[in-house]
């Protein structure tokens, strides 16, 4: 089985987690493919942001906290 990684749920000012946010890591069928996807929100009723990598090299993971300021 592959290791997928981990990311830390969001939380509220006292530590807990934020109701109605997600934050998971999985493997996905996307285009008859398993791909890796990262979901992370605040709410789960925002549209999602989908950023599709182009190809070997950087990981663009590290874009993550700065595009969740976006909205």
């Amino acid at each position: 089985m592959r290791k997928l990684g981990k990311t830390a749920p969001f939380r509220g000012p006292y530590g807990e987690v934020l109701s109605g946010s997600i934050a998971e890591i999985a493997y996905r069928r996307l285009g008859g493919l398993d791909q890796w996807v990262m979901i992370r929100g605040k709410s789960v009723a925002n549209a999602p942001l989908v950023l599709l990598h182009g190809g070997p090299g950087l990981s663009e993971a590290v874009l993550v906290p700065s595009l969740q300021c976006a909205a």
